[in-house]
């Protein structure tokens, strides 16, 4: 009980402008920011997972409910901040720096906001290695009937997935799938990356007992033909 009323304490402190500009900054924002990252991370594979067990839309309100929630507490960081340096008579260089970087995280949140409902909006570079850190949290993971995806990375601007077959038949070979019928169709669905100035390709390595291929998506040919819709 005591703690809770001493937690309650701080945190109303906190948002005030009573604690002093440094404490309000490291541990108001960066500390709690660095928390909400952590758990960022942390909560992706599930939501990952919840994304592929009821659809795109669970995943999607639970990314929008969670960016509402950050962009909300670094508004309340901006005014606490702003509030202790206007009592502390600490208004200078470096604390009008700090405000600006409390309003880059939160337009960083708005981005992700905003991206949620726009595909078309690319994705930054640290947007796709986090996507990348989720995928990696749920594998190995069934894709299909005797498949498995088992690796996902970016290689320089390649992002490259390994899909485990069972059972033989395959032959080695290089398919470009804007020559086949779900080629457009994977491009609609991965536009915000494809747009990434971090991915300028996207290759699957299909490996069976008896023989592997690889087929590529081209960035530029999905563009061209997002483009022309």
């Amino acid at each position: 009980m005591r703690s809770r009323i001493l937690s309650t304490t701080v945190f109303q402190k906190l948002m005030g402008g009573h604690l002093s500009v440094a404490d309000t900054f490291w541990f108001g924002f960066v500390g709690v920011s660095l928390t909400l990252n952590l758990l960022t991370l942390v909560l992706a594979g599930p939501v990952t997972a919840l994304s592929l067990s009821f659809g795109a839309w669970a995943g999607k309100i639970f990314s929008v409910v969670w960016l509402f929630g950050c962009s909300a507490y670094t508004v309340l960081m901006f005014r606490a901040l702003w509030r202790s340096m206007l009592r502390h008579g600490f208004v200078n260089g470096l604390s009008i720096a700090g405000l600006l970087l409390v309003v880059a995280l939160l337009g960083r949140y708005g981005y992700g906001l905003v991206s949620v409902f726009d595909p078309s909006l690319p994705m930054a570079r640290g947007a796709v290695l986090h996507e990348i850190d989720a995928m990696r949290l749920t594998l190995p993971r069934d894709v299909g009937p005797g498949a498995t995806l088992v690796s996902v990375s970016l290689v320089g601007t390649t992002y490259e997935m390994t899909v485990q077959l069972q059972g033989p038949g395959l032959v080695a070979t290089y398919v470009d799938l804007m020559d086949t019928e779900i080629g457009p169709e994977i491009c609609a669905t991965h536009e915000a990356l494809l747009r990434s100035a971090a991915v300028d390709r996207m290759e699957t390595h299909y490996i069976s007992n008896d023989g592997e291929f690889r087929t590529v998506l081209k960035a530029d040919d999905c563009l061209q033909y997002l483009d022309r819709r």
